[in-house]
């Protein structure tokens, strides 16, 4: 299972590839990180992937071990209402921060057409790029944040989120529920109505 990286920002690139593997489930929580294998797949050194790995344990992503060496982390009931919790007030400041935009056309254009992508996949039960559409809607309203800090914050928080829920968008009745929540946000937002937005967004996370 080979992916391609480009040789520059390799510990980046190296830690979003981790990422994306553990969210989709090719890793699972718990599972021990095997740095050669990795390196290997990845085409790189073992020195990057050993810093990307100390940058996932930085975020909350990895667990060390002496015993057993890193693994990624398995989130119990409370973490994850937590994580939840947290997101959805980081969300709040991330929506809110558009009020000072006077052009929001760009993000909404993008959005729209990630939740047409969100449909298609779901009538063609298409799980994984599904999966796939929902986190791309809520990175794109992220990375549309003026707020350095808080972007940073809310796609951590986000990143821990993804961990866990491929699993729940195999349901059809959970996939249709997203869809129409990320439908309403997306109006409120149109309306320029951002109080709404933060509030249909809380009850979607």
């Amino acid at each position: 299972m080979n992916e391609e990286i480009q040789k520059n920002s390799l510990v980046n690139q190296v830690y979003l590839l981790i990422i994306k593997r553990i969210q989709n489930g090719t890793i699972a929580q718990g599972e021990r990180l095997k740095i050669e294998e990795l390196a290997s797949d990845f085409s790189v050194s073992r020195t990057p992937v050993r810093e990307a790995i100390n940058r996932l344990t930085q975020a909350g992503f990895v667990e060390q071990s002496h015993n057993s060496g890193p693994r990624v982390v398995n989130f119990n009931d409370r973490q994850k209402l937590d994580i939840l919790k947290t997101n959805a007030v980081l969300f709040g400041g991330v929506i809110d921060s558009y009020k000072d935009y006077a052009e929001l056309e760009g993000l909404l254009g993008e959005l729209e057409k990630i939740l047409q992508g969100q449909k298609e996949a779901h009538l063609n039960e298409e799980i994984n790029t599904f999966y796939e559409k929902s986190i791309a809607f809520h990175i794109a309203l992220i990375e549309s944040c003026p707020n350095e800090t808080m972007k940073n914050f809310a796609l951590q928080t986000q990143y821990q989120i993804n961990m866990c829920a491929l699993y729940y968008q195999k349901e059809s009745a959970f996939r249709e529920r997203s869809i129409a929540e990320h439908s309403g946000v997306l109006d409120a937002l149109k309306a320029r109505n951002f109080d709404e937005a933060i509030k249909r967004m809380n009850q979607h996370i």
